[in-house]
């Protein structure tokens, strides 16, 4: 290939690569960042990083593929699955950190060395149910009900991966309201534009009221208080409101996806 052709190619690929760039989002450093020889998380929530990329047929695909040529209402579409994907991710990350702060207490021995002598029950229920599963003696003195701790370095793992996911969720909006802008509806656009706006705002207030969070609930005894505690609940109550009220704009917004989808979908 000569080298005229080559620069040509090369500075193609990065104005393209220029003009597809999203607005990022606050930046993944105010989550920390868990050590590279960290264990692999197995937690449940873990399902954060096994979600696939919406797409706008609705099938799953890898997060580099593009969904050019569609229609307003099949963007609206994906719209909507990008949103269902944020809820779902959003759900996941307050489960998480509600159980770092408020962990549940054991409700059983964690191995059977722990466990006392099992109280002597009738034989026949011993050996088996009323649905035919062993209940009685050794069998179910070994069994735990306790859930797995949320260890620092598990929560590390779990907001770099919620993170990540609601990077990608932006990325992928802002493809979608670049396409409407250049479609039959360019005014969807703004809308578009609109939610991800709320979407940031949520996630600034979100991350800044759980660090407070955090600190208050979960102090590091290594380092004295930053913050007097009274002066941070308020900021926590204040920073929650808002969180709340940016949910409520978010739904708002998702109603009026839902009506151009259906005022589409008759015009169609």
């Amino acid at each position: 290939m000569r080298s005229g052709q080559r620069d040509i190619i090369t500075t193609g690929r990065e104005d393209a690569a220029s003009a597809s760039t999203p607005e990022p989002l606050p930046s993944s450093d105010s989550f920390p960042t868990p050590p590279n020889d960290a264990p692999r998380s197995t937690h449940r929530f873990g399902v954060i990083a096994k979600m696939p990329e919406p797409t706008i047929n609705g099938n799953a695909h890898a997060s580099g593929d593009e969904a050019s040529g569609s229609t307003p209402f099949e963007l609206l579409r994906a719209v909507k699955e990008v949103q269902e994907r944020r809820i779902s991710v959003w759900r996941e990350y307050d489960d998480a950190f509600d159980t770092f702060l408020s962990p549940t207490p054991t409700s059983g021995p964690v191995n059977g060395s722990q466990n006392p002598t099992p109280t002597p029950i009738d034989h026949e229920l011993d050996a088996e149910g009323s649905d035919g599963v062993a209940i009685g003696g050794r069998g179910c003195a070994g069994c735990s009900t306790t859930t797995v701790p949320l260890t620092e370095e598990l929560l590390a793992q779990i907001l770099q991966i919620t993170t990540q996911a609601l990077i990608e969720c932006g990325h992928r909006l802002r493809t979608i309201q670049t396409e409407l802008a250049h479609s039959s509806a360019p005014q969807l656009a703004t809308l578009v534009d609109r939610i991800q706006t709320r979407e940031n705002a949520l996630l600034r207030a979100t991350v800044q009221r759980d660090q407070l969070r955090k600190s208050v609930l979960k102090p590091n005894t290594d380092s004295p208080a930053q913050t007097d505690e009274d002066e941070a609940r308020q900021s926590i109550a204040s920073l929650d409101a808002q969180v709340q009220q940016t949910k409520a704009d978010l739904a708002d917004l998702m109603q009026e996806v839902y009506a151009e989808i259906v005022e589409l979908q008759l015009d169609a």
